[in-house]
């Protein structure tokens, strides 16, 4: 997504934007191969633009007022209460909370 070229070694996925080799003696030919190859660039760009349509460096902005939107449409619950399996995990992680009444 950082619009870089990509090496790996030995991976499992095919996939369509890296640069795949089998042994090390391979990583300085891989990565001239990477850097110069118009095909693996043009394999980067589909992705990032299928991907992240919105890597204008103001994804953070646009977040905050889809939130600002959101609150002003349906104001801000008085309690939030989770979910059966974010309790589950959370029991399961910290334990119960014992309450000094």
């Amino acid at each position: 997504m950082l619009d870089k070229p990509v090496v790996t070694l030995n991976t499992l996925t095919k996939a369509l934007y890296r640069k795949n080799i089998d042994e090390t003696s391979q990583l300085v030919a891989a990565c001239d191969e990477a850097i110069s190859s118009t095909l693996l660039d043009e394999r980067r760009q589909w992705i990032i633009s299928h991907y992240n349509p919105y890597a204008d460096s103001r994804c953070a902005e646009g977040m905050l007022a889809a939130a600002a939107d959101y609150i002003s449409r349906h104001d801000v619950p008085d309690r939030c209460r989770p979910d059966l399996w974010r309790k589950y995990v959370s029991i399961k992680t910290f334990g119960r909370i014992k309450r000094n009444n």
